[in-house]
């Protein structure tokens, strides 16, 4: 009886159904609005409140007060993500889906002058890039 036990607990722990659709906390399609764009950090988009997967972002402003670019910020590494796209404006909506790829944190771009944000925010990999709304197909004219 006692080796019953634990075989027949791993049984139904194998057994259970595993979880396939609302699993992952990330939301699949974000949003958020271009706040500017450096060489060091490629472009910058402060994310929507409600996804907590941004940073603080202040840029230099060298003989002026530091600016803050927003509270929620991330940095776009591969800026292929926005080639079917004219190239975001600051102030541009976008709406998107993002990985965090620990191997790819730079953008590729060789940069003279050190002017990336000084504030440690995160540097994700950006698809599905559109100005339009998730799961919205563009209104035509």
């Amino acid at each position: 009886m006692r080796k019953l036990l634990p075989a027949a607990l791993l049984l139904a722990a194998c057994t259970l159904p595993g979880c396939e659709s609302g699993c992952d906390p990330t939301p699949e399609c974000l949003s958020g609005t271009v706040v500017g764009s450096t060489c060091m950090d490629g472009l910058l988009i402060d994310v929507d409140p409600r996804y907590r997967i941004g940073g603080n972002a202040v840029l230099p402003r060298h003989g002026r007060p530091d600016t803050l670019l927003g509270r929620n910020v991330i940095a776009v590494v591969n800026g292929d993500a926005l080639a079917s796209l004219p190239y975001p404006a600051v102030g541009q909506r976008l709406y998107f889906t993002y990985v965090n790829d620990p191997d790819r944190q730079w953008n590729g771009l060789c940069c003279f002058a050190n002017d990336g944000v000084k504030t440690n925010i995160p540097h994700l990999l950006l698809s599905n890039v559109s100005t339009t709304g998730c799961g919205q197909a563009p209104k035509s004219k």
